[in-house]
């Protein structure tokens, strides 16, 4: 309940009457489908190879602007829903 008024947004509410009233399960694909989820990966060495590289990228990145960037999100999350 608590999470609720971000994951509905997020996963629709057709989804999240389906999930919330049935207590069903999903898979990471249907995650990723619902955009909760930004990738999926099949084994373990596609996995790791993913997140080297989104970890360099993050890494590559000057402290300053992350947290700029998180400023802004956080200013405007209200819109970003």
């Amino acid at each position: 309940a608590v999470i609720s008024p971000y994951v509905i947004p997020k996963i629709g509410i057709a989804n999240a009457k389906r999930f919330f009233i049935t207590g069903e399960r999903f898979t990471a694909k249907d995650a990723f489908r619902m955009n909760l989820i930004h990738d999926v990966s099949t084994d373990h060495d596609e996995l790791t190879n993913k997140v080297d590289k989104l970890v360099k990228n993050i890494m590559s990145s000057s402290p300053a602007a992350i947290s700029e960037i998180k400023q802004l999100l956080h200013a405007n999350r209200i819109l970003l829903n």
